[in-house]
């Protein structure tokens, strides 16, 4: 065997070495910034669109009181939420209080996900206010 064909079998396995992380690198840019949507399959039909881009809980609070205000009915509230990408269910918070509890995922990149989770406290199947965690 000569020096040559040595050579010749080891260069694609460099190639082969610099490949895959090559396309886990571009794979992962391009999801970057994207919600993650296993949890809810309508969110991809539908993207959030007054809470988009939200990056402090503030802000989400805000946006949130500017479309589903106190008062707003609970089915009202739960659909917006569910426009928004949101996935809500009934539960019970710490206080004991019913609320309508919506979750949702944002960022593709797992350092950079976010999980947001808003809470309707409700009487008389009417919203008190919207907490965001």
């Amino acid at each position: 065997m000569r020096r040559n064909d040595l050579i010749d079998r080891r260069r694609p396995r460099i190639a082969i070495s610099w490949t895959a992380p090559l396309l886990l690198t571009a794979a992962c840019i391009g999801c970057a910034g994207r919600p993650l949507t296993g949890l809810n399959p309508a969110a991809t039909a539908t993207a959030a669109t007054h809470t988009s881009g939200v990056r402090r809980a503030e802000e989400l609070k805000k946006r949130i009181a500017s479309i589903a205000p106190v008062g707003t009915s609970l089915s009202h509230a739960e659909q917006i939420m569910r426009k928004e990408g949101f996935e809500c269910s009934f539960a019970v918070d710490d206080e004991g209080r019913d609320v309508l509890r919506c979750v949702r995922h944002d960022g593709g990149a797992l350092l950079l996900a976010r999980r947001w989770t808003v809470e309707f406290p409700y009487r008389d199947g009417a919203v008190l206010e919207a907490r965001v965690e």
